[in-house]
């Protein structure tokens, strides 16, 4: 019973600031340009976006791309992968989840 848009991530069929929250989980790790999917992430977002990224080893991920693993993780995230976006006025946090080496980047 949930309405669903499939989009592209690089090109979201909204108008700017269309949702108070925005969360994208599990997402970030497949697409070709996360910087981008977060630019236009951003876009949508009134008020708090929340990303939920897995923790893989740079070495897993390396391995991904080099083999071209369908639907592979390809790109690796840490506690300070985001904090570009710093640069451009976000507040950029982080929650440990699950797991003490997981943690989910919240950018406000």
């Amino acid at each position: 019973g949930i309405e669903a848009i499939p989009s592209n991530i690089h090109q979201l069929p909204f108008k700017d600031r269309s949702f108070d929250v925005v969360l994208c989980s599990e997402t970030l790790e497949h697409v070709t340009d996360y910087k981008k999917a977060i630019k236009e992430l951003l876009r949508i977002t009134k008020n708090v976006l929340i990303i939920t990224v897995p923790h893989e080893t740079p070495e897993i991920v390396e391995e991904n791309i080099r083999n071209k693993v369908p639907h592979g993780h390809i790109h690796y995230f840490d506690t300070n992968t985001l904090n570009y976006l710093e640069e451009d006025g976000y507040k950029v946090t982080y929650s440990k989840t699950l797991s003490p080496l997981l943690v989910v980047p919240r950018v406000i």
